[in-house]
């Protein structure tokens, strides 16, 4: 079999020609292989929350090739069943029963939607590809720049950090948690003493 360079421009040739289905045939055939390539991916994931994160960003989120395939499967697919569906979906329970291993050892605070934080991870990993030309805008470099993958993944781990050790519990709505702790300042104000020249002004 061809090595999967030589197919995937085999495979734009027939797309350029208009043999789209043997196009077709070939994207499905490099984008199996792409996804067999990762079947270790959760297995290698580090024990702590940024360096998950960057972790996915690694994997993932510096291959192009990988994320067109992904785009061109998104637009082509049309809501059918996907290539290596069943094995990419237990790929992604895995990831999720992985994040709650680290939630149980503290290393994600409590409360957070885990399914809802891989989405959010493989956003924060895989956007700069998705969108290239909106990096370019606002960056001024290209995502696959050696310089932005530097900086993109020392960001993930700064993130991944701060994220682990807020502490916040998002369980608790953003407006409640606000007007409880409103309450703690207040009530806290009042034992000590203080007096309040304006409603709702706490000292």
């Amino acid at each position: 079999m061809a090595g999967m360079d030589d197919t995937l421009h085999l495979a734009l040739e027939h797309h350029r020609a208009r043999r789209l289905a043997e196009a077709d045939r070939l994207y499905r055939e490099i984008l199996r292989r792409k996804i067999a390539d990762r079947a270790g991916f959760i297995e290698s994931t580090p024990d702590d929350f940024a360096g998950a994160l960057a972790h996915i960003y690694l994997s993932g989120g510096t291959d192009i090739e990988f994320i067109r395939l992904m785009e061109w499967e998104a637009i082509e697919s049309g809501g059918r069943k996907c290539i290596a569906e069943d094995e990419r979906r237990a790929l992604f329970e895995k990831a999720v029963a992985r994040l709650r291993v680290l939630q149980r050892r503290g290393s994600i605070p409590r409360g957070v939607n885990l399914t809802h934080l891989f989405i959010s991870m493989l956003s924060l990993a895989l956007f700069p590809l998705v969108m290239p030309q909106i990096i370019r805008l606002i960056h001024g470099m290209e995502p696959t720049d050696k310089r932005f993958m530097r900086e993109r993944e020392n960001f993930l781990r700064w993130l991944g950090e701060r994220l682990a050790g807020s502490g916040v519990n998002p369980a608790v709505p953003v407006r409640s948690r606000s007007r409880l702790n409103t309450t703690v300042r207040m009530g806290a104000a009042v034992h000590r003493g203080s007096s309040f020249n304006k409603p709702g002004q706490i000292p």
